[in-house]
């Protein structure tokens, strides 16, 4: 959500996890776009993330 700091709208981050969470989710995407073209999924798939 947005916040205001001295009359300025400012962007304040959704989820403050981890460095280390940080990380392995953009090593996950990393691996998802490089399946795509191998697996010729056409940009068609997703990542299902579970709690």
């Amino acid at each position: 959500m947005p916040g205001r700091r001295k009359g300025r709208l400012i962007a304040t981050p959704a989820g403050r996890g981890t460095l280390r969470r940080a990380r392995e989710l953009e090593a996950m995407g990393f691996l998802h776009i490089a399946i795509q073209q191998p697996l010729e999924l056409n940009w068609q798939s997703a990542i299902k993330l579970l709690p």
